[in-house]
């Protein structure tokens, strides 16, 4: 969407649990490429290209684990001259509708503490939080999130607040981009669905199958074929396909999805029962939004 030779190419876009709203700069790439490079044991391009692939993968692995090497595109001033949603949504695609959204509970699947994360206590929780929050009161935080959500537990809140904190704030946060640009629509959109497999909820992915009509053959992800299932998927994929062919997801059988503006912030809620909420959760919104920014991963 931010690259000018790219113009034209695509007619709509559909960003799932996926806001990059920043690239990576050619500072940090080249420090990630030449730390991949050492990790291997590669002087050149040539070298790489030779390299088996069980290497390469040896290599990327412990490059995640030593400094955390963020691969993907870089504003190199020519291919990528800016990033792609900040400090607005870019100028190349204005004319080009958007469908963004994210998932409730991201980060069962997506955290760096594995099992342990569904076991956390109180303490846990502030000792899991505080490396995402650094700048903030993480007590406070706690504090308010607990008062929202009285009956969750350390763990239902480090699920909540991490996938907000991540996804969730950056999903919103280009849909209110895109949104201002006062050309193509955006839409927005939170799945609540939930899987029954390994206490995972509404993890990253569970989308996907619901979004490509592909239930029957997903058990790994949203457990034995259910009708429930089947429907959320019913209405999602009908949506992705009207607004793939027209411009807008609204779609005979789903309940009226509403362009998202800043003022009235509609969001479809995916779920057995689908409908269109104006701001939900905007205490919550507010607690994230308050937030000193997150880092920027990669540059």
């Amino acid at each position: 969407m931010a690259i000018p030779a790219a113009k034209g190419l695509c007619h709509r876009a559909i960003i799932q649990s996926g806001p990059g709203l920043r690239a990576i700069s050619p500072e940090s790439a080249t420090k990630t490429a030449r730390a991949f490079m050492q990790s291997i044991g590669a002087g050149s391009a040539g070298d790489l290209a030779k390299a088996p692939f069980s290497r390469l993968v040896d290599g990327l692995e412990k490059l995640e684990k030593e400094c955390g090497g963020r691969f993907g595109p870089v504003v190199d001033g020519r291919n990528l001259p800016r990033d792609p949603f900040i400090p607005d949504a870019p100028p190349t695609s204005a004319d080009v509708p958007v469908i963004v959204g994210y998932n409730a509970t991201e980060t069962t699947i997506l955290n760096p503490m594995g099992p342990a994360a569904f076991d956390l206590d109180w303490a846990g929780l502030k000792s899991a939080l505080a490396p995402g929050l650094a700048g903030a009161d993480v007590d406070k935080v706690i504090a308010d999130f607990r008062r929202l959500r009285p009956s969750a537990t350390a763990s239902d809140l480090y699920f909540h607040i991490t996938t907000l904190r991540g996804m969730g704030a950056g999903s919103w946060t280009l849909a209110e981009r895109k949104a201002a640009q006062g050309q193509a629509a955006a839409y927005f959109y939170r799945v609540e669905f939930e899987t029954t497999v390994n206490r995972l909820r509404s993890p990253h992915s569970i989308d996907i199958p619901l979004v490509f009509d592909t239930v029957d053959k997903s058990a790994s992800l949203l457990g034995p074929v259910a009708s429930d299932a089947q429907t959320v998927s019913d209405q999602m994929s009908a949506a992705w396909l009207a607004f793939a062919r027209t411009g807008s997801p609204n779609a005979a059988g789903l309940a009226s999805w509403p362009r998202y503006d800043a003022r009235a912030r509609s969001t479809m809620i995916f779920n057995v029962v689908s409908r269109a909420v104006n701001d939900p959760y905007p205490e919550e919104r507010q607690i994230i939004a308050a937030l000193p920014p997150l880092a920027a991963a990669g540059g």
